[in-house]
């Protein structure tokens, strides 16, 4: 049977067509990396369906090259829980680096003030704190199924996996530069007792690879935000005991004027529970990653036969470099928040495992980064 001929199309003369085409070979379209990613985006619209492993909020393209050449993984669904574990984590930093925005916010009223906890009198910062504590606790339950995911996977797939020499231990590298950052640090914080708490932490837990490192970061972390709401609890209970003529009238009038104005008492109540879910649950993680004896991949040396194509017969090395690279560079342009100038070039060569690991890579948000809508699954 024919096809019935559209009628309706309009017929374009040769000699249109020629010039048509003429003119189409010299629009290339953008020349510059820039207008390259930007174009590349034409088609987006909103972006809110995407599964990205890097999308770009802030973090180092070299980091997440680093940390997917760390975690090594063996087959396409390592792949799937790799990139969706990373995506996790740079979602979870980019929450916390707004706590440093909430924390830091000055009241209109208040712009000549000294006080380094002002946002406590902000009735604005407190009602976003109390939200950030609902994203911390819903990406904390994202964080653990995700990181369980990957280890079930390594498990499936480890039978069938090539022996491979053991990684050479992490060191103390990754605890100078987490004591070095300084993005979890604001005005009034006790400097010398959060490089007391990392320091023996580290020294009693001696992670051995990324993910362990992930774990004992994060409770490091969380510990030290948990003693800081400590803090802004005895803040607020002494402010509120002082009445309008300067009598200090004790805890009870206190509670009664913060229910009665802020409320911040119950903010930083709920803040606080969702640093300790975070903390026991990055504890539980830690048993479960030690329980499965989990090993960094061993990134071979440019030269070594390994490095080849089908140096490994069940994920060679050459492969997951790829898979990293292209990951970081299809991912470079997804965010449509971030500008096309300020996006970092993906590297192909992943850092050997003694580089920087992730973990301090993507503690270095901007402060000033923009909370994007969280989607996915309910916890």
């Amino acid at each position: 049977m024919n096809p019935t001929p559209d009628t309706n199309t309009p017929r374009v003369s040769s000699s249109r067509l020629a010039a048509n085409r003429r003119n189409a070979k010299r629009s290339t379209g953008p020349k510059t990396a820039p207008g390259k990613q930007r174009s590349a985006q034409n088609a987006c619209r909103h972006g809110l369906t995407r599964r990205n492993a890097w999308s770009g909020k802030g973090q180092s393209a070299d980091g997440f090259t680093q940390a997917w050449a760390r975690i090594g993984p063996r087959s396409p669904q390592e792949e799937v829980e790799s990139a969706n574990l990373l995506q996790c984590r740079a979602d979870e930093q980019m929450l916390l680096a707004a706590e440093t925005a909430i924390l830091t916010r000055v009241p209109i009223d208040c712009v000549l003030c000294e006080d380094p906890f002002s946002f406590l009198n902000d009735t604005h910062a407190l009602a976003a704190m109390d939200q950030l504590s609902r994203q911390i606790a819903h990406q904390t339950g994202k964080f653990k199924k995700r990181l369980t995911s990957l280890l079930a996977a390594r498990a499936r797939c480890s039978g069938e996996a090539v022996e491979k020499p053991t990684a050479p231990s992490v060191g103390n590298q990754p605890l100078a530069e987490l004591i070095a950052d300084r993005s979890a640090i604001i005005a009034g914080d006790d400097v010398a007792a959060f490089e007391a708490l990392a320091r023996s932490f580290w020294a009693d837990f001696k992670p051995q690879n990324l993910l362990e490192e992930f774990a004992v970061t994060d409770v490091i972390l969380s510990q030290h935000r948990r003693d800081r709401v400590v803090l802004l609890r005895q803040i607020t209970l002494s402010r509120a005991a002082i009445s309008a003529n300067d009598v200090d009238c004790g805890v009870g009038f206190a509670f009664i004027q913060d229910c009665q104005r802020h409320q911040a008492l119950s903010v930083l109540d709920r803040y606080e529970a969702a640093l300790e879910k975070r903390y026991y649950s990055r504890m539980a993680l830690l048993e479960k990653i030690r329980a499965a004896n989990w090993q960094d991949a061993v990134v071979p040396a440019a030269d070594s036969p390994e490095a080849a194509p089908g140096g490994n017969p069940q994920y060679p090395a050459e492969a997951v470099r790829e898979s990293a690279a292209a990951v970081t560079s299809a991912t470079l342009s997804t965010s449509p928040m971030a500008s096309a100038s300020q996006m970092p070039v993906a590297s192909e060569e992943p850092t050997p495992s003694g580089g920087a690991p992730v973990s301090a890579a993507v503690h270095t948000l901007s402060n000033n980064q923009t909370m994007a809508n969280q989607h996915g699954e309910t916890e």
